[in-house]
């Protein structure tokens, strides 16, 4: 087992000691026993048949309890496992147990997986969305899958309820969703942003009224979320869909920093025949913060358009697309349409999933491009194109990983890839039929908020 330097080692019973998986993730096994000091620091190290030794840290539990999450395995997984504490300069090691995950609640589906000869990514897991076909269009549940494409760990929403985008709430190990409830129960928010700890346990649901699709996390306790801002334009004698983006802190403060309505003139070939009483306008779906900038990214689908929206102003910086700011020096063909998901890598360029659904020839592509202040130009320096130039008529994501491979998430066909620089494939995950994947992100530690 795993033996920390300069400490002394002894075996000894650990009162109150209790191991076994939680009801509500049967695939995270708790494990708990009484502390004996107030000053003693507690962890577990775990192994699976022929796998490494690892280690979880405490995670806090009741007054005078030592609690321990061992998350990351499927289900029906038998995990070997040692409390361990350290005392007063002294290691000392509880007994050893072996304990079996449960077994997935119905409707949680396998996958069919591809790895291809390219070698293993550095992460280790992916975190997002499942969102399964419905009555009500898609239900949600916030999953994470390991890298054979199993289910290590999920979250039961209500029926009728769904999420576009998960994440993991910064400074923390629990995971943000903005929560759409189509059938809410007494008291429930038609819409919020719920936080959710690997327990299981809902930490807190912050309102958020007629957030949809997207948001970011600028600093810890902040999150910048979209949001509809619906008029009534005599014009069309109907009511306009526009957005907001605004801004709510730990305390469910919220400030509103911008409105496309402010910012943008509404025009005939623009506004999309949604229904005779409510056109949607510009379709926002995607939002990223931008630190270097302190800025925001937010993408306007209907209008092929990714505005840069200052944090501090609230003042539209930059127009990217189409008749925006920028001109593509590549030509038409470089030119984005209905695109989704913004990001900037580390490099400070920028990437987004190009759904390519108007603009005549073309299909649906993971693109980047070098941005060029002074000249105003938006160069495409690498892509990664659909075969058979297929289009995704909804959702979709691309983002740079730290090794130079890129995450791309091909939207209604329920198919996640990693690519290296040249195109070639590293992992490939594919949703059952009926079922897609929506915002996620590659995790290489299921335990980063607490180390």
């Amino acid at each position: 087992m795993l033996l920390p330097a300069m400490l002394f080692s002894c075996q000894a019973r650990l009162d109150g000691l209790e191991a076994g998986p939680l009801e509500a993730v049967v695939t995270v096994i708790e494990v708990t026993w009484r502390a004996k000091d107030e000053d003693e620091t507690a962890w577990v190290e775990y192994s699976t048949a022929g796998g490494p030794v690892l280690l979880a840290p405490e995670i806090g539990g009741e007054d005078g309890e030592h609690r321990v999450l061992i998350i990351g395995h499927p289900e029906a997984t038998v995990v070997d496992l040692q409390p361990v504490v350290e005392r007063g300069g002294q290691r000392v090691e509880g007994e050893m147990l072996a304990v079996e995950t449960g077994a997935l609640p119905p409707g949680l589906s396998d996958y069919e997986v591809s790895v291809s000869a390219a070698g293993q990514s550095e992460a280790t897991h992916w975190m997002g969305m499942l969102l399964q076909s419905s009555e009500f269009g898609y239900d949600g549940t916030p999953i994470i899958i390991d890298r054979a494409g199993r289910i290590v760990w999920y979250h039961t929403l209500n029926e009728g309820s769904s999420a576009i985008q998960l994440e993991r709430q910064l400074g923390t190990n629990d995971v943000l969703i903005n929560l759409l409830n189509l059938k809410p129960e007494q008291g429930e928010e038609p819409t919020a942003l719920l936080r959710i700890a690997m327990d299981g346990e809902r930490v807190s649901a912050l309102p958020a009224e007629h957030s949809h699709h997207a948001f970011a996390q600028p600093e810890p306790g902040v999150v910048a979320y979209l949001a509809y801002d619906e008029r009534t334009v005599d014009e069309y004698d109907a009511t306009v869909v526009g957005d907001l983006l605004i801004e709510t802190d730990a305390h469910g403060e919220e400030t509103v920093l911008f409105s496309t309505w402010d910012a943008l003139d509404v025009s005939p070939e623009e506004v999309a025949d949604s229904d005779e009483e409510r056109l949607d306008w510009t379709h926002a779906n995607g939002l990223f913060y931008w630190a270097e900038h302190d800025s925001y990214l937010m993408s306007l689908h209907n209008l092929s358009l990714v505005l840069e929206i200052s944090r501090a102003t609230g003042e539209v910086m930059a127009t990217i697309g189409e008749g925006g700011d920028f001109t593509f020096p590549d030509g038409p063909e470089a030119i984005f349409y209905q695109q989704h998901h913004p990001t900037v890598t580390a490099e400070g360029t920028l990437m987004l999933f190009d759904n390519h659904t108007l603009g005549g020839q073309g299909m649906s592509r993971a693109v980047e491009y070098v941005l060029d202040d002074a000249q105003k130009t938006a160069t495409l320096v690498w892509e990664d194109p659909l075969d058979n130039d297929y289009t995704v008529g909804g959702l979709g994501q691309s983002h740079r990983l730290s090794n130079g491979n890129t995450l791309i998430n091909w939207g209604v066909l329920g198919e996640l890839s990693e690519v290296t620089a040249e195109g070639e494939l590293v992992w490939q995950v594919n949703t059952p039929l009926g079922e897609t994947f929506g915002s996620g992100l590659l995790i290489d530690d299921l335990y980063a908020g607490l180390r």
